[in-house]
């Protein structure tokens, strides 16, 4: 594997996603409009948890980050699909990168800008937000990279199973959704309807969430703490081995979106 060959393609990639600019912004425009208008209810619903010096961002925060860290694997999703609309994606087979390199080169671009979208989510919900507590950098940062991680495997996952980006489309934000529903992203998971906390655990939202509410609302239970931040990697892990077993190259996506 040549690293000259990935920085390449990673900054080539890096630009196919400034031409959509707007959509990137649009990543942290939205979750900043929700966190304004939720944080009260957040507020109320953690007080009434115990969390009596709750601000609710440490409910809203973490809720919206996980909600549009996952609606926001379209962007893993065009970088590949995009290559079959512009009947291009033969041409990047026949070139010198190898396999490898092409997959490292088209998710490393967004797998950065979602991490670089967590931090300033996060750094809002203590600057402007208002969150009462301050965790260790390190575990907050780790949590956030497995997060990241599990997001990036999952969209490689849904494309490998996509026959074009109306099926991923679908797939990702249907799933997303879910995900996040059942997670906690909206409510603490306390309040879910009890069917929904029994299926939460299968999210990789519910973990998540777990984690960052260990460390800002639980005293940073360090047990918890990685269960959560295994998970998520186990998670990652296990959709990057299917989308190795079922991504071929030389499959044929449908260039409508």
């Amino acid at each position: 594997m040549s690293l000259a060959r990935c920085l390449v393609l990673i900054r080539y990639n890096f630009r196919l996603l400034a031409d959509d600019l707007a959509s990137l912004l649009s990543m942290l425009f939205f979750p900043f409009i929700m966190m304004f208008f939720l944080q009260p209810a957040g507020r109320v619903l953690l007080q009434s948890s115990g969390y009596r010096d709750a601000s609710g961002a440490e409910q809203v925060v973490p809720g919206m980050v996980v909600l549009f860290v996952f609606l926001g694997m379209s962007f893993t999703g065009s970088l590949f699909f995009q290559e079959h609309s512009w009947r291009t994606w033969d041409r990047l087979r026949a070139s010198v990168a190898r396999p490898l390199e092409i997959i490292i080169g088209k998710c490393t671009p967004p797998f950065v800008l979602t991490l670089v979208q967590v931090i300033i989510l996060f750094g809002a919900g203590f600057l402007i937000f208002g969150m009462q507590t301050f965790p260790s950098l390190p575990l907050l940062g780790l949590m956030m990279l497995a997060l990241c991680f599990c997001q990036t495997g999952l969209a490689m996952a849904w494309i490998a199973l996509s026959r074009s980006f109306s099926q991923f489309l679908i797939l990702s934000n249907l799933l997303g959704m879910l995900f996040c529903g059942l997670g906690g992203s909206l409510v603490p998971p306390e309040a879910l309807p009890g069917w929904a906390a029994f299926l939460a655990p299968a999210s990789p939202a519910y973990w998540a969430l777990r984690g960052f509410r260990t460390l800002l609302l639980d005293g940073g239970d360090l047990f918890s703490y990685l269960q959560a931040l295994l998970v998520l990697l186990g998670i990652g892990s296990a959709a990057l081995l299917l989308a190795a077993l079922r991504f071929r190259f030389a499959d044929v996506k449908e260039v409508t979106i």
